[in-house]
């Protein structure tokens, strides 16, 4: 009888331990979470750094052209796999200096009526979608900067 006591004094312990370790591994989790969007609040302060030497056709897109490129750009420079239309209308302020047309609802009703350009996925940063670009967003894309550069000549 007092082996059997024993036991469950030790289970008791075990499943106490047990318990704490889960208590822990969920505040790493939850952190572990907060970490990813904290890391992702820093994309407009990328795009500040970004060298436009490789972009000169920037300041004559407009509309989805302009933000196909904004989501372009966050994918090939920064890793960056989706944007928001809030994300997106602050990188056209802050970096770009681009107020008109730029609206972060003007940017979700154009991105949304672009099915075919993009991909609305749930905000891994937040609340929200964010937008991601597409094999035909890419070619349309491509054909709007060919024919800003072919005006320019």
């Amino acid at each position: 009888m007092n082996e059997l006591n024993e036991i469950k004094r030790i289970l008791k312990n075990h499943e106490k331990r047990i318990s704490k370790l889960e208590k822990i591994i969920n505040k790493f989790v939850e952190s572990n979470k907060r970490g990813i969007k904290i890391k992702y609040e820093n994309i407009i302060e990328k795009f500040k750094k970004l060298d436009l030497s490789n972009y000169p056709y920037i300041y004559k897109l407009k509309g989805l052209p302009l933000f196909l490129l904004i989501i372009k750009i966050a994918y090939e420079e920064f890793n960056i796999d989706g944007l928001s239309p809030p994300e997106i209308s602050r990188i056209c302020k802050e970096k770009f200096r681009i107020s008109t047309g730029v609206d972060r609802t003007y940017i979700s009703h154009t991105l949304s009526r672009a099915k075919k350009y993009v991909d609305r996925i749930p905000n891994p940063r937040g609340r929200g979608y964010v937008y991601r670009i597409m094999k035909e967003g890419e070619d349309f894309l491509k054909k709007e900067i060919e024919k800003v550069n072919k005006n320019e000549r």
